[in-house]
């Protein structure tokens, strides 16, 4: 009997709607869009970065982060600060309450995804790991090794290529 992918592929989708709606839903009690943690957690590791290196880390426009940062400013999570040496830039920090609103919504993304994988022992959870890296293999093949932020960029650069070839 041949198995029923399409079954297969829309567990999947229901999955990943579902994670999607939970993260909405984490991210809108702590006051945040569901995009702007993300951006939190990057400047929380990386006191000091460029809206530009946001923007690269995570695979968006400058202009989109530019957006995100004056939210998070206006909301009080986030500070610019001038870079000294080129006046032109600006370098993010986390303020107490950002830090705070970053804490305690990361420890609850954490709870949420430890909970995907409650009852499973840890040989499923390694078998499950190679079968999604299998999956992974077989789509993107000798790209799957490349990790997601390098993958958007190079989507990012054959639109512009197309683009440019119209």
């Amino acid at each position: 009997m041949k198995p029923n992918y399409l079954m297969i592929i829309e567990k999947m989708d229901k999955l990943f709607l579902w994670h999607r709606i939970f993260l909405y839903k984490i991210a809108h009690h702590s006051g945040l869009w569901q995009g702007q943690l993300p951006v939190l957690a990057f400047i929380r590791k990386n006191e000091g970065c460029t809206q530009k290196e946001v923007a690269d880390q995570l695979g968006v426009s400058a202009a989109s982060i530019a957006s995100s940062t004056k939210r998070l400013q206006r909301a009080g999570v986030i500070q610019k600060k001038i870079d000294k040496s080129n006046l032109r830039q600006n370098m993010l920090y986390l303020t107490e309450e950002g830090q705070k609103t970053t804490e305690r919504t990361c420890i609850k993304v954490d709870e949420f995804h430890n909970s995907f994988f409650t009852g499973f022992s840890e040989k499923e959870l390694e078998l499950l790991g190679q079968f999604l890296d299998r999956m992974i293999q077989n789509v993107a093949g000798k790209d799957a090794s490349v990790d997601l932020c390098s993958l958007i960029h190079m989507e990012k650069k054959t639109e512009k290529e197309r683009k440019e070839e119209n």
